[in-house]
């Protein structure tokens, strides 16, 4: 289904959207980890722009990351460790 920035879904639809269970988007929700929401009353609600906001930002952190290991790699390969830091 295609959806537009300012279309609100629950948990069901964002789940099957990032394809992953209700019960994990909860988790994430808990620790703090998962897109932004909003609770109206009883009813949690994501706003698909936030959706792709948070994702992007996810995807932009893991490159960093990724990025920031491989200069570490590189660094070590230097010194002769063959190790790398990924599997």
């Amino acid at each position: 289904m295609s959806y537009r920035p300012d279309d609100v879904l629950d948990e069901r639809q964002v789940a099957a959207l990032l394809r992953t269970s209700v019960r994990s988007l909860r988790r994430w929700r808990t620790e703090g980890r998962g897109p932004p929401y909003a609770k109206v009353g009883n009813h949690v609600l994501y706003r698909y722009a936030g959706i792709l906001e948070w994702l992007e930002a996810r995807e932009e952190r893991i490159a960093e990351e990724a990025k920031q290991r491989r200069a570490k790699w590189e660094a070590k390969q230097q010194g002769g460790s063959d190790e790398p830091p990924f599997r």
